[in-house]
């Protein structure tokens, strides 16, 4: 199993033909540039690291309730994006708050993890719609990539300096967060 994945990958991405000049990497299809797109965006690659930091650190309930929130949250946005947009500064802001709301620690009751996740869901997918179905579904599964990835991160930590780590990075990504804003507000 573990070849097969190499080599699906490979497979797919030598049978992508078309080229676009406004994909991120060029021929890569609209499904890779799609999953690729998470990472690139500075605010959402951000706001998805510290909401994956800020959900490893609840409990077990709440943790699940908020990934199938997400999951689904995020599809609403993607379908719901081509028929708005957002301002700029929103995913600055988005990326801001749950970077200081993973800075804090706080083990927040479920109702509230589960809120917090529908809310950085829709609004990133809202913000990273795209028409083509397959693209959204990339972007889909780059989002889940780097949630998934840091919240499976954050439960391995045991010692408690690692956890302190985890609010350090928290607190790193809202200031990131908080100079994009200034840098977006003053351009």
């Amino acid at each position: 199993m573990r070849r097969a994945f190499p080599l699906a990958v490979f497979l797919f991405l030598s049978a992508s033909v078309s080229a676009d000049a406004h994909e991120a990497i060029n021929g890569g299809g609209p499904f890779i540039n799609g999953l690729f797109h998470p990472f690139i965006v500075p605010a959402h690659v951000l706001a998805l690291i510290a909401l994956g930091l800020w959900l490893g650190r609840q409990d077990n309930g709440a943790l699940r309730r908020s990934v199938i929130a997400f999951a689904v949250a995020l599809i609403v946005g993607l379908v719901a994006g081509p028929f708005g947009t957002l301002p700029a500064f929103v995913p600055d802001v988005l990326a801001l708050c749950i970077g200081a709301l993973a800075a804090t620690g706080w083990r927040a009751p479920a109702s509230i993890t589960v809120i917090v996740a529908l809310g950085i869901a829709v609004l990133i997918g809202f913000d990273s719609a795209s028409e083509d179905p397959l693209m959204s579904l990339g972007i889909w599964a780059g989002a889940h990539l780097i949630v998934l990835n840091v919240i499976n991160i954050v439960l391995r930590l045991k010692a408690a300096w690692l956890i302190v780590g985890v609010r350090v990075i928290g607190a790193w990504i809202a200031a990131i967060a908080l100079m994009l804003l200034a840098l977006g507000l003053k351009s």
